[in-house]
């Protein structure tokens, strides 16, 4: 897996942990989603949806390098969103 999808993936997997942690999300499907974060077809999928969310948001400009995004500064914005990652993971086949 390349660098990017490991760091989008870490970022991804440390805002389910937090949720967990405070109650946001039930533990259990904490722990469904991060297991399901090791198929390398999801995690691709939901790096490609998360950039065109920041993309949409006005947070990314559409023409930089997605390998040179800094995913730690967007753990916020995860966060936000996590509801819909969740259910992304989730039912994603």
């Amino acid at each position: 897996m390349q660098d990017h999808l490991r760091e989008m993936r870490r970022v991804v997997r440390q805002a389910l942990v937090d949720a967990a942690a405070d109650g946001d999300i039930d533990r259990r499907d904490c722990f469904r989603a991060r297991l399901r974060l090791w198929r390398p077809a999801l995690v691709e999928a939901l790096h490609e949806e998360l950039v065109c969310q920041l993309v949409l948001e006005g947070k990314l400009r559409g023409t930089e390098d997605v390998a040179e995004i800094d995913w730690d500064s967007f753990l916020e914005f995860i966060r936000e969103l996590l509801a819909i990652i969740m259910e992304f993971i989730l039912v994603f086949k």
